[in-house]
């Protein structure tokens, strides 16, 4: 979207416009409007003291936020056509104060940087909690994880997907009890493979300060005294397999053992953790998890 040199409010206002078109249906396109028309405001106020460059970036990367919600309010129509749930409850969400103040927190965040990771993140915070009832814990985590999603760096950002991974992410309807120990291996060593190879090789070791940082954020405890074997967590899904020959012999096993003896093996995620690496993980991915909490 090409940025002209006119008054912050106004390109804005006619992105808002642009986007509502383009992102949704008709009806989808008014409630677009109707949310971002009086955030557009209120944001347009809090960099008013700023100078003009600083307002101008601040228009960009607020631009390019707003792109990333219409592609998610797209999606979350198309996909509740025939739930009148979801539709009920997007329509109650845009009249919920809570919901309000949580989208113009996103926004702010957004306009704040060009990262189009922490975007992404913040967009699909937003559509969560979009179709979410209003004392869900998804409804109580969005605050909390739009904060922390400001304050993380990619670093921290792909270790809470790699966390989510080991800790969370599980194989649906895998029926164990009809498979040979053969095709459990096979099994168990391509599924780890699918979803570890896109985030281990992003991922990295955490400094002590580092894992202050995301404890501070509200990400994860750490404990010290606690350890636990790699090996056990990775055949938590499958069974017994040959997890340890996969830790010892695959470069993504490596790199696990790695990170998990640096302070994995050492962490549980909070909700919000939980909730940021989630998305994480399936923007890294390309998958699609759903959060049913």
């Amino acid at each position: 979207m090409a940025i002209d040199p006119k008054p912050v409010t106004d390109v804005l206002t006619k992105g808002v416009e642009e986007i509502a078109k383009s992102g949704a249906s008709e009806a989808g396109s008014m409630v677009v409007k109707a949310a971002l028309s009086p955030a557009i405001k209120w944001l347009k106020d809090k960099w008013r003291p700023h100078q003009k460059e600083v307002q101008k970036k601040a228009e960009e990367n607020t631009l390019h936020y707003l792109e990333d919600i219409a592609e998610k309010i797209k999606k979350i129509e198309e996909s509740s056509k025939d739930n009148p749930v979801t539709a009920a409850l997007v329509k109650s969400a845009f009249r919920d104060p809570a919901f309000s103040a949580t989208f113009q927190d996103a926004l702010y965040a957004a306009s704040k940087t060009s990262n189009e990771e922490r975007h992404k993140l913040l967009a699909r915070v937003i559509s969560e909690r979009l179709i979410a009832n209003e004392d869900s814990l998804i409804s109580l985590v969005s605050p909390q994880a739009i904060d922390s999603i400001s304050n993380l760096s990619p670093k921290h950002i792909r270790y809470l997907a790699l966390a989510v991974t080991i800790f969370s992410i599980r194989p649906l309807n895998v029926k164990k009890e009809l498979l040979t120990p053969e095709q459990i291996n096979t099994v168990s060593r391509d599924w780890w493979l699918r979803h570890l190879s896109p985030i281990i090789s992003k991922a990295s070791p955490l400094t002590q300060v580092d894992i202050m940082h995301l404890v501070g954020l509200s990400c994860l405890s750490f404990e010290s005294f606690i350890g636990r074997g790699l090996d056990g967590v990775l055949k938590e899904p499958f069974g017994e397999w040959e997890a340890q020959k996969f830790i010892n012999e695959t470069q993504e096993g490596k790199k696990l053992k790695e990170i998990w003896e640096n302070s994995l093996q050492k962490i549980d995620l909070t909700s919000v953790g939980s909730m940021i690496g989630t998305i994480a993980h399936d923007e890294i991915t390309g998958q699609r998890t759903v959060i049913t909490w």
